[in-house]
């Protein structure tokens, strides 16, 4: 009986460390703690150190018009026009997707930030007031700092709005 239970004993603790999640990649190098910035088990799980910031890509844009590029995607585009600002979306491909955040400072003169495809090809998938917006038509904020429209692509020539904050009407077609 004692050999049954010192094997049922065995089999547990080698299962359990068979089980256990084994450091597979870190990233960054170590904090004071000797952990790593980021680390990555064999689970999939990635953990971050306590003392890891993450910043996000970001670009910030003045001009009246600003036609976004590919190579914008994934970053946050940050408006600091005082006088309104408009964006063009570029041709709607699987994969692209913008944030852009009306970034004047609080109690600054009201504009608009202005969300327009690349053309009537493109369309946004939104409602405004239960009617969907028409191929090639626009989003445009009421121009209240934070204002905020994330947009993704799923497929060719559609935009889908994944998040908003503030208030945005239909902005007609170019």
């Amino acid at each position: 009986m004692k050999k049954v239970l010192l094997i049922a004993i065995a089999i547990l603790l080698v299962g359990s460390f068979a089980s256990a999640a084994v450091l597979t990649g870190t990233f960054g190098d170590q904090n004071s703690s000797k952990a790593y910035r980021v680390q990555v088990d064999n689970a999939g799980t990635v953990t971050f150190a306590s003392d890891t910031s993450i910043v996000y890509p970001y670009a910030v844009s003045a001009i009246t018009l600003d036609t976004l590029a590919t190579t914008d995607s994934g970053k946050w585009i940050v408006n600091t026009n005082p006088i309104g600002q408009d964006f063009r979306l570029p041709r709607a491909a699987a994969g692209l997707n913008y944030c852009i955040v009306d970034g004047k400072a609080t109690g600054a003169t009201s504009t608009y930030i202005s969300i327009d495809t690349l053309d009537t090809s493109d369309t946004i998938l939104k409602s405004i007031a239960s009617v969907p917006l028409v191929a090639g038509g626009s989003l445009k904020s009421t121009g209240q700092t934070g204002d905020t429209v994330c947009v993704f692509s799923s497929a060719a020539n559609v935009w889908q709005v994944i998040d908003e904050t503030g208030a945005w009407t239909a902005g007609g077609i170019r």
